[in-house]
């Protein structure tokens, strides 16, 4: 992972958030707000109160406190420490920019299929499984059929919600984006843009209201108050759909497109196919950061193998070498003992006698010194041997 270091002065970062919320301001830092409020308040930098940008919209905000100096000497610059953006791929952002503006447009405009018009084959088998399915404990359907799409609405909604989908899938393919399903181990609906798979689905929104309590259940609530502690909720289909891309985590990215007061999903297809291209630029830079990471990591893990495998060689010749030295010191020993016990028997008896069991075990002591020697080629030992010896 690669960091970048940012100068900025406290009066630059005073303006800053006083321009904008400070959650705009550390998204593009690319740090938390709770991190920027930290920084500001080390900083001696006030920040707007709660509530302060509703209120300048109604123009109806506090001024602004003045920026204090700051004591104790301290600097009037500081650093802000972020991740490094992955590499831009400039080949693939040359041919996104040329896909995104083609959605600009007016022949390339997604328009819902007319109900007469006849569905995608995948929508006609997605179709009917959503008629036939059952409603789960959110008032909604979803495909039960293997090869469907990733639909989940209310069945007032199937209808709108199948040709919105068809137009999309229709659209997708004719720009060559492979659109293709997945049951197992889980239902999943991609679309391949750029060479990068992207999930996305169809999703109906629901409220969650609260239930108001029958009479009876007032009268049992005042006698048996604990059984009421947590409220109970009736969910309720709205109606709202939304298209959105589910397998990806990009921060700042748009990632859903939802029926709102001013838009529909109907209007917002091409802005969903824009989104899809741009989440798969980014996507596709995230996987080649992630990739160069894992070089990098793979790199600096065969450096610490190498470098141990050098350490245990070193340590193992080492080892050795003071096993040969001590060898050698052994049989130097030896050697010395033994002219020092041919030397006495020559004292006492003038000889040592031919065939005696003195002659016999100084040829033997002999060859255990020679055996211990790393400098003596000696026969070899019944001692050199490793055999694994049991005991009945």
């Amino acid at each position: 992972m690669t960091y970048e270091r940012i100068q900025i002065s406290r009066q630059e970062l005073y303006e800053e958030i006083w321009s904008e919320p400070v959650a705009t301001v550390a998204k593009r830092y690319g740090i938390s707000d709770v991190g920027l409020a930290k920084l500001c308040s080390r900083l001696d930098i006030p920040r707007p109160g709660r509530g302060y940008w509703e209120k300048k919209r109604h123009d109806r905000a506090p001024r602004r406190p003045p920026l204090p100096k700051l004591k104790d000497g301290r600097s009037d610059v500081t650093v802000i420490t972020r991740q490094k953006k992955p590499p831009a791929d400039p080949q693939q952002n040359s041919e996104a920019l040329v896909m995104i503006a083609n959605e600009g447009r007016d022949e390339n405009r997604i328009q819902v299929t007319p109900p007469d018009a006849e569905l995608h084959p995948l929508l006609a088998r997605t179709e009917k499984s959503l008629r036939g399915a059952k409603v789960d404990d959110r008032d909604l359907v979803k495909p039960r059929a293997k090869h469907c799409l990733d639909i989940n609405v209310s069945q007032d909604s199937v209808d709108r919600a199948v040709r919105i989908m068809d137009a999309l899938v229709k659209a997708l393919e004719v720009r060559g984006y492979a659109v293709a399903v997945q049951d197992e181990p889980k239902r999943m609906t991609t679309v391949t843009v750029l060479e990068e798979a992207l999930e996305f689905a169809l999703e109906e929104a629901v409220l969650y209201k609260e239930r108001e309590l029958t009479p009876a259940e007032l009268k049992r609530k005042e006698r048996e108050p604990w059984a009421y502690r947590y409220p109970q909720y009736d969910i309720v289909t709205t109606g709202r759909l939304a298209l959105k891309i589910r397998n990806v985590s990009l921060r700042g990215a748009r990632l859903t497109w939802a029926d709102g007061k001013r838009q529909r999903v109907e209007d917002c297809l091409n802005d969903f196919v824009i989104g899809l291209i741009n989440a798969a630029v980014r996507k596709r830079a995230d996987r080649l950061e992630r990739e160069r990471r894992e070089r990098e990591w793979a790199e600096e893990r065969r450096r610490r193998e190498e470098r141990a495998r050098l350490i245990r060689e070193e340590k193992e010749r080492l080892q050795q070498l003071e096993m040969d030295a001590e060898s050698w010191r052994k049989s130097q020993a030896i050697r010395a003992y033994l002219n020092a016990v041919q030397q006495e028997a020559i004292r006492k008896h003038g000889e040592v006698p031919a065939g005696s069991e003195l002659e016999r075990w100084l040829i033997w002591a002999v060859q255990q010194a020679d055996r211990l020697d790393p400098l003596v080629d000696s026969p070899p030992s019944i001692l050199d041997e490793q055999e694994d010896y049991r005991y009945w």
